[in-house]
């Protein structure tokens, strides 16, 4: 799994956490830190314009 992937899988979770009103603050900051390793990930692929690897145009 790609660190774009483990982070999504990552984000959705919490996503759920969140959506369920039972989120701490150290889950919140888990988000934060997937959603810019997320984030990270992306811009290095639309550098590279390789987008499609995660699903996106390239």
């Amino acid at each position: 799994m790609t660190v774009y992937e483990t982070a999504a899988v990552h984000a959705r979770e919490l996503g759920v956490l969140a959506a369920s009103g039972r989120m701490s603050d150290l889950d919140a900051d888990s988000l934060a830190a997937a959603e810019d390793l997320m984030a990270g990930a992306s811009a290095v692929l639309a550098t590279a314009g390789r987008l499609d690897l995660i699903g996106g145009a390239s």
